[in-house]
């Protein structure tokens, strides 16, 4: 069986199951089913341990596939491996190999997972079965432990899988980062997570995409500006760990952090230029009040909205544009108030106001009291 299992060729195939006591087998429907410990549990257990682990699943598969409807040979094939192999199987075999597998779980107090491989009926084609329970088992990694993959319900064609690699030259997720919305970055990514979820895709092609989508990341940060280097360090290992990964909740994990470290950077980055363009607008105010400012002809002189540099200001100074302005020019009016003979208009047309009436309006409404009022106080 172990041969066969194997690929290797038997030569007159009935006469040796006869010899073993397996007899009516060959010319009948069959399938594979592989149900396999998690190899970081053995590496921690000495030979004794590990050998007695392995005939518990043995004796655990066993016991539970004579229970079943289908008549069914175990093999212990590798140490942390079981092999099932099912005769006459039916559309209700993968809800039994669930069962199977919930049962052992509880058995061993260790998570497992199983593969099944399609349904053939030559035994020369057993190791093909095998080896497809072998692949789906590889699923585990992404999907966790604790489940049957069936072959067939892990879309072999890969459409899926180039759907969501187009998909990502044009994702929003790269507009997102330009605008620095970090609440819908995360919500994309986890809609990329979701697609990959979905479409079931093998280890290889979900690293694949994630690669990628890290790939094109890159390329926007460039496209704007930024330095990798800076965001994440000249001995980055996000891809190397990448390769590493052992399920999709740690490639969803692994991505959230790298996104995270962009975020962090731009958010800080932007920061300090927001910081920069505000003083650099104080400065320019403090120079300027006389001219005629309004908020509107400042965002222009920066590039910027006018909600936007209305929102910065306010921010940055705690006092809005306007307030500011004008904190700005009656002070330098109170100070011409004080140490000049000019008259009211005068002072008016100094500081930016070009009707005196309204400077009079602002100058009480700030002071509370008249220009004229305040010179005579302040002599």
């Amino acid at each position: 069986m172990l041969d066969l299992l194997n690929g290797n060729a038997v030569a007159n195939i009935d006469a040796q199951l006869d010899f073993l006591g397996i007899s009516g087998i060959n010319n009948r429907d069959f399938q594979v089913a592989v149900i396999e410990l998690p190899e970081t549990h053995l590496a921690e257990l000495n030979e004794e341990e590990k050998y007695l682990l392995s005939l518990h699943l043995h004796q655990q598969a066993q016991r539970l596939a004579n229970a079943n409807a289908y008549r069914t040979f175990v093999v212990n094939h590798h140490r942390n491996q079981v092999v099932l192999i099912f005769m006459d199987p039916d559309h209700n075999l993968p809800l039994r190999l669930e069962e199977i597998v919930s049962q052992v779980h509880l058995a061993l107090k260790l998570p497992v997972a199983c593969g099944l491989g399609r349904q053939y009926r030559d035994l020369a084609d057993l190791a093909v079965s095998y080896r497809e329970a072998c692949t789906a088992l590889q699923y585990r990694y992404l999907y966790g432990m604790n489940q049957v993959f069936f072959i067939n319900d892990l879309n072999p064609d890969n459409q899926s899988y180039h759907k969501i690699l187009n998909g990502l030259h044009r994702h929003p997720i790269f507009d997102n980062i330009k605008i620095g919305a970090e609440s819908a970055i995360e919500e994309d990514l986890n809609r990329i997570i979701e697609e990959v979820r979905l479409a079931k895709l093998n280890p290889e092609l979900s690293k694949m995409v994630a690669s990628n989508l890290i790939l094109l990341t890159l390329a926007t940060l460039n496209e704007l500006g930024y330095n990798a280097g800076e965001i994440f360090g000249a001995n980055d290992t996000t891809l190397v760990d990448l390769n590493q990964i052992g399920s999709l909740e740690e490639l969803k994990q692994l991505l959230h952090s790298f996104f995270n470290r962009i975020n962090n950077h731009i958010r800080q980055k932007r920061a300090s230029l927001n910081h920069q363009l505000v003083e650099e607008i104080r400065r320019y105010l403090d120079e300027n009040f006389a001219a005629d400012i309004t908020l509107s002809a400042m965002a222009n002189r920066y590039n910027i909205s006018p909600s936007y540099l209305s929102l910065l200001f306010t921010e940055r100074t705690g006092k809005n544009f306007i307030d500011y302005l004008t904190e700005r020019r009656i002070k330098k009016a109170k100070e011409l108030l004080k140490h000049t003979d000019l008259k009211i208009y005068e002072i008016s047309n100094a500081v930016g106001y070009k009707d005196s009436f309204y400077f009079s309006n602002c100058f009480k409404k700030m002071t509370g009291m008249s220009p004229s009022e305040y010179r005579e106080n302040t002599k």
